[in-house]
């Protein structure tokens, strides 16, 4: 089921366009430019592909991994600004309700199986950074010694993704938590409610609403609840108004951490960086 609603995760959060809203505010949030947006990412993961691949076959190993360039994202931001305040596009809402659209360029079809490893494969790619692996330091196979971490671990070093760069992520957040217990948003979300319900419909906030939809696709019930959804946000300018409080409370969350902010997007320019490399010399 893809019912998407608030700021999500980083898909990871997350870059090909997306098969979402389309006619919805474009403008970016504060902590936007600290973020890795979804195809950094995924320069990041087909990097990390290629090095796990190039560590493995030293083992004698095949490994293909998944193929991060043909994946399709749910959101096209950083920030998952698309479904950030849930849905806002009411062409969207009329086709799909609170469900994504699914994402330009993926297939109907089935996914691909995971590729299936062998106990060694498993060995050798996770090392000892699960203790249910059995691998200790110094630990061999096929003579080869098995890095710290494994072959994953080993690209997490060369890429420097082996960091925590949760800073930013912790911001983008906490940041729309904060937003909504804001006063502005309680009153945003009361003058909504005050419209839903003229339209036979009682829920506090739009959150609320968007969690009573349930089901692998949208039927006539939810539609119709995300289209007069939509109609409300549009009635109260909710949309605007919740991005305006919300970079608010950014810029000062941003203000106290700073110097740790760009400290941490320098780290990961400097990864970007190393995966480029890493990319152009698999060519």
């Amino acid at each position: 089921m893809s019912i998407i609603t608030g700021c999500g995760n980083q898909e990871g959060g997350a870059a090909a366009p997306s098969g979402g809203d389309k006619a919805l505010p474009v403008r970016s949030l504060p902590i936007e430019k600290y973020l890795v947006d979804t195809s950094q990412e995924k320069q990041l993961l087909q990097a990390s592909k290629v090095l796990i691949a190039q560590c493995m076959k030293r083992f004698g190993f095949d490994y293909t991994g998944p193929d991060f360039a043909a994946t399709g994202t749910q959101h096209s931001s950083a920030a998952n600004r698309e479904r950030r305040y849930g849905v806002a596009d009411l062409q969207t809402a009329k086709s799909n309700g609170y469900h994504l659209p699914a994402p330009a360029g993926t297939s109907k079809g089935p996914a691909a199986p995971a590729q299936e490893m062998s106990e060694a494969e498993d060995r050798v790619f996770i090392g000892d950074a699960d203790p249910a692996s059995g691998v200790h330091k110094g630990d061999k196979v096929n003579g080869t010694p098995i890095p710290a971490g494994g072959c994953s671990g080993e690209a997490r070093r060369e890429l420097g993704t082996d960091t925590e760069h949760a800073l930013a992520n912790e911001i983008n957040t906490k940041s729309y938590v904060k937003s909504l217990a804001d006063p502005d948003v309680k009153r945003l979300f009361d003058s909504w409610a005050s419209c839903m319900k003229k339209k036979g419909y009682r829920y506090a906030s739009p959150p609320d609403a968007a969690d009573s939809a349930s089901g692998e696709k949208a039927d006539r019930k939810e539609i119709a609840l995300a289209v007069a959804d939509v109609e409300c946000k549009k009635d109260v300018d909710l949309l605007d108004a919740w991005h305006d409080v919300e970079s608010r409370i950014q810029e000062k969350m941003i203000a106290e951490h700073e110097e740790a902010l760009v400290a941490e997007k320098k780290h990961m320019s400097a990864s970007l960086g190393a995966a480029a490399k890493v990319l152009e010399n698999s060519r």
